[in-house]
């Protein structure tokens, strides 16, 4: 599995992310800092991300994939998004893309990550259902 290193490695603490609550399978509710990854966890995702790209033909498809999985997890979620489908697929490949890519920037990665979250402040999330996306 082309993901196992990056979660062998997330698991073996070459991660570093502050303290606080975590509720629902290590889920932080109370503080959100910077996340800063290990180099070659940084590196390996960014490898990983593009193999997947690649796997799947374009970033269209990708899109289209990670759309499935995601509303196939969370279906209660997707009458939250009145947006169309293919503007939500190109919303959601590039959003990720944009995450995935300051992997390395723990500050550039948790801005990206907040101004995809000031997107969705309309929808009441969860820690279970971030679980569930999470897994997804």
């Amino acid at each position: 599995d082309i993901g196992a290193d990056v979660g062998s490695s997330l698991a073996s603490g070459e991660v570093m992310a502050g303290a606080g609550a975590k509720s629902a399978e290590g889920i932080n509710t109370d503080v959100f800092q910077e996340l800063t990854l290990g180099a070659a966890v940084a590196q390996e995702l960014q490898h990983v991300w593009s193999a997947f790209l690649r796997s799947v033909g374009s970033r269209e498809a990708a899109g289209e994939a990670l759309y499935s999985a995601l509303f196939t997890a969370v279906p209660g979620y997707q009458s939250s998004f009145t947006t169309p489908r293919a503007v939500l697929v190109v919303r959601l490949i590039n959003g990720l893309h944009q995450i995935v890519s300051e992997v390395h920037n723990p500050n550039g990665l948790k801005t990206a990550a907040e101004a995809l979250a000031f997107l969705h402040l309309h929808i009441e999330f969860m820690a279970p259902q971030v679980v569930a996306v999470r897994d997804a």
